[in-house]
């Protein structure tokens, strides 16, 4: 992590000039300059009110030069016109326009004294100053010690009191023992807490790091030490950078500091593409960077920063576990397929196959589509197959349940009836009274949960959650000791499809063997 770079700040340089303008004829200053430490800002304005220097509407027209690109303003005052700011940036000349040369300039009786009052702001280091009333403590002895990491600092209680409203009632309230006068900090390293006290007694650091900074924040934070965070937290705003981004965006995410959020988010628009690639940035928290994309880019689902990440080079967790992402339009569908089948991610296939058979009407007359290679069309429509069942079962969503399916302690609610059509192993066990009839209920120890809602919901024509190859075969094993497998043919074609994907071939060969479904076994074999 890069954020060892010490603070900085701005620090405003100020010159006056005052001119007496006769005649309404042009003026311009001598050489004047900035000094701030052994360096030298020189300047000179040129105040122009012939009619050459006019503006096209008339105004006067004024011209700041400097000797290298400053940013900064420019203040125009003089009795009986308004008093005008002119700000500039990056810039070693600048040219702004005043007021009017008439009638402003023929009512004043032949001079015109003007003020200039020129700012420019240059960069220096930090030092945070928050409190000047505790040096006089250093002549007062000690009656606190504050240890961290097997070294000390020595303070005072009144000053710990006058900081912290925390310290104050930890010392009031007896949180600290009377008899020993310490307090053991374990949460925090030594240099931070000295860095504080230091800040406190009115002895700041010369140099203050980013990384630094973060630390007294977090500890400035837990004990409510508001004239050091309030300070602290402005300049850390105007040192972002690319390379102390995360760091920065952390804290401001953890300790939810809107402000400095916000100058994040402004920060990261700008600086995308430069900050993706800085291992800090990926190594952060998966919805950390999903939070991050949503606030910056106004995107509203999972879809959305799915397809962001994918398009900017960001290896977003949902990139690579693509069951996070939920196809709801004709829009997220033709933004998802192109790149599903050129990274060839097998389950959101079957994600892009079920959207297809239920929408296929709409899909298929789009010009979209059309567009798709001839190989990516069929195996939508493939895979559409798959999700096309031969029953009618979803006649009975408006009829009530009437028996239970448990595995551990979840249940799954269905009919008889559907039950004794898709089974004859169900049908069996409720006509010849295996399930005992007052409880209408069958226990499945043998499966997950999971498995069985997949088969039960793909029975009753209902959405189906990511389906792995792994699912899909215990699926098929649920199917075949049910004997559903005929109504399970559509789904086992899932696993011809995914041939070309990297699965457990083996996993496949073994339900082959095991079932007798002979017409997969070519598809494995050597």
């Amino acid at each position: 992590m890069n954020t060892m770079t010490k603070l900085k700040t701005l620090k405003t340089l100020q010159d006056k000039e005052t001119i007496l303008i006769r005649n309404f004829w042009f003026y311009q200053t001598e050489e004047h300059s900035f000094v701030h430490e052994s360096d030298v800002y020189t300047w000179d304005l040129c105040y122009n009110t012939v009619r050459d220097g006019l503006s096209a509407n008339g105004e006067v027209r004024m011209t700041l030069e400097f000797d290298r690109e400053v940013d900064g303003n420019v203040t125009v005052e003089a009795i009986g016109l308004p008093t005008k700011t002119f700000a500039f940036s990056k810039t070693k000349k600048c040219t702004s326009f005043h007021v009017p040369f008439r009638p402003i300039y023929s009512d004043i009786d032949g001079e015109l004294e003007v003020t200039f009052t020129v700012e420019i702001y240059v960069e220096v280091d930090y030092i945070l100053e928050v409190r000047t009333d505790f040096t006089e403590y250093h002549h007062i002895p000690t009656d606190f010690e504050i240890h961290c990491e097997n070294k000390q600092c020595n303070v005072h209680k009144d000053v710990l009191s006058k900081v912290s409203p925390v310290f104050e009632a930890m010392l009031q309230h007896n949180f600290i023992e009377k008899s020993c006068n310490k307090l053991q900090i374990t949460d925090f390293d030594f240099i931070t807490v000295q860095t504080v006290l230091n800040i406190c007694y009115g002895c700041p650091p010369s140099e203050l790091s980013v990384e630094l900074s973060i630390k007294v924040l977090h500890f400035a934070e837990k004990y409510l030490m508001t004239d050091i965070t309030t300070e602290l937290e402005k300049v850390l705003a105007y040192n972002i950078s690319i390379h102390n981004f995360c760091a920065v965006f952390r804290y401001a995410d953890c300790l939810a500091k809107t402000s400095l959020y916000s100058k994040c988010v402004t920060f990261y628009r700008t600086n995308e593409k430069a900050i993706n690639t800085i291992d800090d940035f990926t190594a952060l928290p998966e919805p950390l960077i999903t939070k991050l994309l949503k606030t910056t880019f106004r995107l509203e689902t999972e879809f959305d920063v799915f397809m962001h990440a994918s398009e900017n080079g960001i290896p977003l967790g949902i990139v690579a576990k693509p069951f996070s992402i939920t196809i709801t339009t004709l829009a997220d569908f033709f933004g998802i397929v192109p790149y599903t089948w050129n990274h060839n991610i097998d389950s959101l296939k079957m994600k892009c196959g079920q959207f297809f058979q239920q929408n296929k009407y709409f899909i298929e007359n789009r010009f979209e589509f059309k567009y798709y290679s001839q190989k990516i069309q069929d195996s939508l429509v493939c895979l559409g197959r798959c999700f096309q069942l031969p029953t009618n079962f979803h006649e009975y969503y408006d009829i009530p349940t009437d028996f239970k399916i448990q595995c551990g302690n979840n249940f799954y609610e269905v009919h008889k009836d559907v039950l004794s059509k898709i089974s004859p192993v169900f049908k069996a066990m409720i006509q010849n009274n295996v399930i005992e009839s007052s409880s209408n209920k069958l226990e499945i120890k043998d499966f997950s949960f999971e498995t069985v809602e997949i088969a039960l919901n793909y029975c009753y024509e209902r959405p189906l959650s990511d389906l792995s190859v792994a699912l899909v075969i215990d699926v098929l094993y649920f199917a075949n000791k049910y004997d559903m497998i005929a109504s399970f043919v559509q789904l086992e074609g899932l696993l011809t499809l995914m041939y070309d994907v990297k699965i457990d071939h083996y996993a496949v060969f073994r339900y082959a063997e095991d079932c007798g479904r002979a017409g997969l076994l070519p598809q494995y074999l050597p």
